[in-house]
This record gives structure tokens, C-alpha cells and sequence, in this order.
């Protein structure tokens, strides 16, 4: 029975270093995935800062692209009033670009009747003198014709 003894002890003993190498592997394993976990936390509270980080980015994206909408709605406004603004300096260019057209013509209009005029007085200064010339002459015949008949009688 010593030998039952033995063989019980060794497999006792076997069982005791499979049991004891059981554990440490256990405590390795445990102090290996303690690590991992720690690591792990590492990475996450690594990823919250930099999903915090987009986050903020994001919002000063988002607040960027709401300026620049904002923005972008004025200049369409502004380039809307200034076409407005257009239409209406073409239309009224238009409508003194034919009031200048109206003004030249009656200025060339003017112009000629101002030329008749000129002719006409001078027409009339021509004949004025004409009249001037004859009544003088006629009156000079007078004057001898008188003298003649003064001169006949007396």
C-alpha cells in the first residue's frame, strides 16, 4: 500500500502543481487583461477627448457655415438691389436719352427758325432801305418839282 500511497501522493502532488500552475496562469491572465482594461481605458478616455475635440469642431463648423450662409443671403440680396438698381438707371437713361433727342430737336428747330428770322430782318433791313432810298428820292423830285412850279409861277 505504500505504493498506493506513493501513487496518490505524486498524484496528489501532480495535482497540487497543475492546480498551482493553474493559478499562476490564472494571475498572469488576470494581471494581462487588468492591463488590457487599463489600456482600454486609456483609449477611450482618449477617443472621448477627441470625439469631444470634433464635437466642438463641429459646432465652430456649423457656426462658420451659418455666417457664411447668412452672408451669402446678403450678397444675393445686395446683387438683387443693385440689378434692381440697374433696371431702373437703364430705364431712366433711356427716357433722357429721348428727352435729349426731343431738346436737340427743337434746338435745331430753334436754330432754323432763328436763321429765318436773321434772314427775314435782314430781308426787311434791305427793303427798309430800299424804301428809305426811294422815299428820299422821291422826295428830292419833289423838292425840284415844287422848285420847277415855284419857279413857273413866279
Amino acid at each position: 500500500t505504500r505504493k498506493n500511497h506513493q501513487r496518490a501522493l505524486e498524484s496528489t502532488n501532480a495535482t497540487l502543481e497543475a492546480e498551482t500552475k493553474g493559478r499562476s496562469d490564472a494571475l498572469k491572465m488576470k494581471k494581462k487583461l487588468e492591463q488590457d482594461i487599463n489600456e482600454l481605458e486609456v483609449a477611450l478616455d482618449s477617443a472621448n477627448r477627441g470625439k469631444a475635440e470634433a464635437d466642438k469642431n463641429v459646432k465652430k463648423f456649423q457656426q462658420v457655415v451659418r455666417e457664411m450662409q447668412s452672408q451669402l443671403e446678403d450678397e444675393q440680396r445686395q446683387r438683387d438691389d443693385m440689378r434692381e438698381q440697374m433696371g431702373m438707371n437703364e430705364r431712366k437713361l433711356t427716357m433722357m436719352s429721348a428727352e435729349l433727342d426731343e431738346l436737340r430737336q427743337s434746338a435745331e428747330h430753334a436754330q432754323r427758325n432763328a436763321k429765318m428770322s436773321e434772314s427775314e430782318r435782314l430781308d426787311a433791313v434791305d427793303r427798309l432801305n430800299e424804301l428809305s432810298a426811294q422815299s428820299s428820292s422821291f422826295l428830292a423830285t419833289k423838292r425840284k418839282l415844287e422848285a420847277d412850279l415855284a419857279a413857273m409861277m413866279g
